[in-house]
Order: structure tokens, then sequence, then C-alpha cells
């Protein structure tokens, strides 16, 4: 089990002279503001949300990248911040991310086999060249490039975008860890490779028992793919559930928005246009209560006032006043 309690990261922004002078409080930018989930081994999480709500910076910190302001995040028993700061090796072998960018995320001047080896030599795990080359013959095997001997030769300028991201999952489960973390990890490809490696995420998760967060804003992705679906907005994750149940019958006005903006195959199929309006609110200067009040089409005036409960306290919730029963709370609350 994965188990993420409270998370938050808020980055202290410069302050002016001005301010500095007379000391006044420094602005702080809450990027992930007390975040909480839990996800079993062998299942896959989908993190979703506009560009800016958070899903990054809450992959960096589950990486270790970033250092959170608050919160715990737990690998069965083992508190993996604390295991961070003790034994840095031992935390990367129990997890690992693949990145956006296949094409900044390889060393251009090293040969594929160097680059998937890499974890091996840092982690001290391989006795002898032979045995590294073995594990990375193995790793990129599982990752689709076959035979893998043509690979590791090469560099990451001789191979496309989608062989690009093949080797950087090579190289993210050369150490078998428990958690992997792939931060939307098609965006950048072509549509007709894109498949593919949703297909090779979902083969390594099952054969591997791995626990997966796949951080995307792609819904008709989320839904091919993930077993739970979390919404994010503005640093808090605002609709959770199961993901068919969360696409088919989603409860907060942020989530409905994300699915009528996706689009169909089916050139018969209307949706209903979003009604929110506006742009996404400044993290820095967050008015109280819920955080979608000032874009929501169905806001009241305790929305304003009173945030709502949190969203993964239910099998399927959501950080809406009026989720699940609209009428009967709206007469209750206003």
């Amino acid at each position: 089990m994965i188990n993420v309690e409270d998370l938050s990261k808020h980055f202290v922004l410069p302050q002016s002279f001005t301010a500095a002078i007379r000391r006044q409080k420094a602005p702080r930018l809450r990027a992930v503001d007390g975040v909480s989930f839990a996800v079993e081994p062998g299942k896959v999480m989908g993190l979703v949300g506009e560009s800016g709500c958070g899903k990054s910076t809450l992959a960096r910190l589950l990486v270790g990248l970033e250092t959170p302001t608050q919160g715990n995040v737990y690998f069965g028993e083992s508190n993996a911040l604390a295991l961070k700061k003790q034994d840095r090796r031992a935390f990367h072998r129990r997890v690992q991310m693949v990145f956006q960018d296949p094409y900044g995320s390889l060393n251009p001047q090293q040969r594929i086999g160097e680059i998937v080896t890499r974890p091996l030599i840092y982690q001290r795990n391989a006795a002898s060249p032979q045995e590294k080359r073995k594990l990375a013959i193995t790793a990129l095997e599982e990752a689709g490039l076959s035979p893998a001997d043509d690979y590791l030769e090469k560099f990451p300028h001789q191979l496309s975008g989608g062989q690009r991201q093949r080797v950087c999952i090579a190289r993210a489960i050369v150490l078998e860890p428990e958690l992997l973390i792939a931060d939307e990890p098609i965006s950048m490809l072509d549509v007709s490779i894109k498949w593919g490696i949703i297909q090779l995420l979902k083969r390594l998760v099952r054969e591997r028992g791995l626990a997966m967060i796949y951080i995307t804003h792609d819904l008709s992705s989320a839904g091919s793919i993930c077993d739970t679906l979390a919404v994010m907005y503005l640093g808090r994750i605002v609709e959770h559930g199961p993901t068919q149940e969360v696409i088919r019958n989603p409860q907060h006005p942020y989530t409905k928005a994300l699915l009528a903006s996706t689009p169909s195959i089916d050139p018969e199929f209307r949706r209903k246009t979003a009604q929110i309006k506006g742009a996404i609110p400044d993290a820095v200067n967050l008015s109280g209560g819920c955080r979608f009040h000032p874009r929501c089409p169905i806001a009241q005036p305790v929305c304003a006032r009173v945030a709502p409960q949190d969203a993964t306290q239910r099998e399927h919730g959501a950080a809406c006043h009026f989720a699940f029963d609209l009428e009967a709370k709206q007469e209750d609350l206003t």
C-alpha cells in the first residue's frame, strides 16, 4: 500500500524591497495543499487536472525531488520521507519516475546501454559489466525494444519519440521499484504510438505488481488504464473514486467541465458545453471556502464561506457541498 497523508508543498515567493523593510509576511504559493490518497500494489491511480493544478509538483514530492512543507508518504509501514533522509539509495529502489519529455530526460551523450544501467551503478547492484548488460537487455525487452542488443550501442538521437519513451520506462523498471510514477508519459507522442505505451504500462503493472500513479490531463487515456481517478484543482483533490464511476457519474462541477472538454471519436456524439467561467485563480491569493466557487456554475453563498469535506473520505467522494444530492443540500445550506 502506498499511503499519502496530508501532503503539502508551499513555495515562499520573493518579496519586494518595501515589503521586506516593513517585515511583511512573505507570500506563499500553495502548489500542493493537504493531499491524501492510497494506492494498492497492482493498481493504477490516475491524477488529472488542468495545467497549474499541482500534478507535477505532487509527483516530484513522491519521488523525493521536492521536500514537502508537511505531510507523510508511507510504503507499507515505512515512512518514505524518513527513508529518503536515512538511505537515499534504498528510497529510489522503491520509487521511480517516467518523465513527460522523452527528448529532454535522456542524456544525448550517452548510449542507450549506459542510460539504462546508470541506476544500477548508482545502486551498486550489478557486480560485473556482464551482469549489468544482462539486466539492461531484460529491461529493454520488457519495455518493448526487441531485440535489445540492437539498441544498446545507439544514441538517443537515433531513436523515435516512442522508442525514447520506452528507454525511459526501461531505465525506471531496471531496479524493480514498488511505485512507478508516470508524469504525462504520452503527451508528447504521436497518436499512433500512445496506445502502445499505455498497453506497455498496463502490462508492467499486471506482471510486476507495481503500484502506479498515472498523471495526465487526458481523461480518455486515464479511462483505459486507471483503476481509480483523482481530480485535482488548485493543489487539492476535488473528486476521487473508481475510474468508470467518476467518468459516468461525475459529482464535482470541475470534473463535469473536464469531461465536457474531452473529445469523442463518435462523430454523432455531442457533449454538453462546460459552464465554468474565467481562468484558474492565483494560487497565492486564495479565497476562503471552496476553491472552485469563483468559477462554479452552481455556487451558492455557503461555497465562499465553508470549505467542503475531503473528497477521499468516501469510495467515490467529491469536495462539493452539493455533490450526490444537489436539491436537498441546496435547501439545507442556503
